[in-house]
């Protein structure tokens, strides 16, 4: 009907048109949404952020995507070393708790905007206009041709005025059910620890995964040992007069020596545990893990579970020591981490047997 009366080209006259539209504007019955109409509801924009540490970015960002679909999300944005994806909003939180499994957590961040008061607004000022409107349509339809036009005018500004309004609510709406969650890749550094030493102590020095491997890989045995254990189960050993050592098939090393204190240097236990720590952590170690293990010779080896990386493998790495007079028994054993952890249980078996 409108269409009809714009095609008439019919002008209003502006005396009889303002008096119609204030006629229009006066409130009724019609003006007041219905109990419950113009109440917005409870809505909050969660975003939420993640920098990791990994690998291999290319499947961090595929696990990512893959993660936030299983929990009903999609991504926003994609590129090489980042990822943006929405999720119902009841998924950010334990979507960001699984992520963190991806890899090292460099930082993170949470956020949560209240959209409340915004939707209540719109919800009310809809309702307004859309009671406003039916009245106009109303007015419309008994007005003169001469107010026509007039009429019609305020009928499309208040339908634009709607249209806009319910865009944006549909946007806050859209906010408040999912959240955000941007999430970015870096590899994680794969710096080898340092070989070289870093204590003012000789022996520390030459605790490291690196001489481990080389020792090993060119068939140099380890020195004689004060105390040896028997071979870890699935381990083949090799002892002679006092030196021990034994690999596994899946290239898991354990290896048992002595190393000689100067009487001017000789400490207890934890004197050289804790110079053990420190200089194992400034050479690059991670230290996954602290334990002491009781021996069946009545002694006790304190060990440290490390990790660190052996060019593109990250590599668990087992140090433990004990006092004998003027010297110190070191345990050493290294593989590849999940080698490593399939022969854990072993290792710790053979070391009580010392």
């Amino acid at each position: 009907m409108i269409a009809a009366l714009l095609l008439a080209g019919v002008l209003a006259a502006p005396a009889e048109a303002r008096t119609l539209l204030e006629e229009s504007s006066k409130p009724t019955q019609t003006e007041e949404p219905a109990a419950g109409e113009a109440e917005g509801r409870a809505l909050a924009h969660l975003q939420a952020s993640l920098a990791l540490r990994v690998d291999d970015r290319a499947a961090a960002l595929e696990a990512t995507v893959a993660a936030a679909e299983a929990r009903g999300g999609w991504f926003s944005s994609l590129g090489t070393e980042h990822v943006t994806v929405r999720v119902p909003a009841a998924e950010v939180e334990p979507l960001l708790e699984e992520l963190r499994d991806l890899g090292k957590v460099a930082e993170r961040g949470f956020s949560s905007q209240d959209l409340t008061a915004e939707h209540t607004d719109l919800v009310t000022r809809i309702a307004s206009r859309e009671a406003a409107l039916a009245q106009y349509l109303e007015v419309l339809e008994g007005a003169n041709a001469k107010a026509v036009v007039t009429v019609e005018r305020e009928i499309t500004r208040l339908i634009a005025e709607l249209e806009q309004l319910k865009g944006r609510l549909q946007v806050v709406e859209d906010l408040g059910d999912y959240g955000q969650l941007h999430v970015s890749f870096t590899f994680r550094d794969r710096k080898a620890p340092s070989r070289g030493g870093t204590s003012s102590f000789a022996w520390i020095n030459t605790v490291n995964m690196a001489d481990l491997l080389w020792d090993v890989q060119h068939g140099r045995r380890a020195s004689r040992a004060l105390l040896v254990p028997e071979a870890p189960e699935g381990f083949a050993p090799w002892r002679k007069r006092g030196r021990f050592q034994a690999v596994s098939p899946d290239d898991v090393v354990l290896r048992v020596r002595n190393a000689h204190i100067p009487r001017k240097n000789r400490a207890d236990e934890a004197f050289w545990i804790e110079a053990l720590r420190t200089r194992m952590l400034e050479a690059g170690y991670r230290l996954d893990g602290e334990q002491t293990v009781e021996t069946a010779s009545g002694h006790t080896l304190h060990l440290l579970e490390l990790s660190g990386a052996n060019g593109p493998v990250d590599q668990a790495y087992l140090v433990g020591i004990t006092v004998r007079g003027p010297k110190v028994v070191v345990v050493e054993a290294t593989g590849e981490v999940e080698a490593f952890a399939g022969r854990r249980e072993a290792l710790l078996e053979s070391l009580r047997t010392m």
